[in-house]
C-alpha cells in the first residue's frame, strides 16, 4: 500500500509492504503504529500504482534492510474457461436394443434409455423386467476398473462411482464386478 508518512514524523511517501492491512480513513501512519516497521518499501510520490518493472527496494532480510532489485508485472491473463461439456443426447435419439444369446432372465429382453448418470453416459431399463444395464466408471469405488453392468437396482444418477452405492463387486445378473 501508499503511505504518505508511515510513522506521522515527516518520513517521505512510499510503497510498502506491510503483513497489516492498511486503514482506509487514515490520512498518514497507515498501520497506526507510530512507527515505520515493515517488510519491505521503495520511496515515491506516486500513489497510482507501486513502480512496475524493476526498482530498487529496501527490503528486511536477517535483521536490516538492503537494497535489493525486485520486479513488478501485472499478472498474465488467465486462460479462458474450458468450454462446457456438450449435453448428453435427449433420451428419444438412445437407441433401444435387445439382448439375445444371454442367460433366461435376458435372453430376448428389450433395454430402452431411462436416464443418465453422473458420468453422462446413459442408462437402461429392460421392457419386461426390472433390470438396469449402465457403465460404472468404478463399480466398488475401489479403483475396479470401468465395465458395463447388468443389475436388479437402479444406478444412481449423482455418484461418480459405486452406482449401486454397495462398495462390493457383486451384482445379481452379473456374478461379479
Amino acid at each position: 500500500y501508499w503511505d504518505p508518512d508511515c510513522n506521522g514524523a515527516g518520513e517521505p511517501a512510499r510503497w510498502i509492504v506491510h503483513a497489516l492491512a492498511p486503514s482506509t480513513t487514515g490520512a498518514l501512519d497507515l498501520d497506526g503504529d507510530g512507527q515505520c516497521v515493515l517488510a519491505a518499501y521503495i520511496d515515491s510520490e506516486d500513489s497510482s500504482s507501486p513502480p512496475l518493472g524493476m526498482s530498487t527496494w529496501q527490503v528486511f532480510c536477517d535483521g536490516s534492510f538492503t537494497d535489493n532489485d525486485l520486479t513488478l508485472a501485472r499478472p498474465s491473463p488467465s486462460p479462458p474457461p474450458s468450454p462446457p461439456a456438450p449435453p448428453s443426447p435427449p433420451l428419444a435419439a438412445v437407441l433401444p436394443f435387445v439382448i439375445t444369446g444371454g442367460c433366461a432372465a435376458l435372453d430376448g429382453v428389450e433395454y430402452a434409455a431411462a436416464g443418465y448418470t453422473a458420468s453422462g453416459a446413459p442408462y437402461y431399463r429392460g421392457s419386461s423386467s426390472s433390470s438396469y444395464i449402465y457403465w460404472d466408471p468404478d463399480c466398488n469405488a475401489g479403483g475396479a476398473p470401468a465395465r458395463w453392468i447388468v443389475n436388479d437396482l437402479a444406478p444412481s444418477t449423482s455418484a461418480s462411482s459405486d452406482l449401486d452405492g454397495d462398495g462390493q463387486f457383486v451384482y445379481p445378473r452379473e456374478g461379479g464386478c
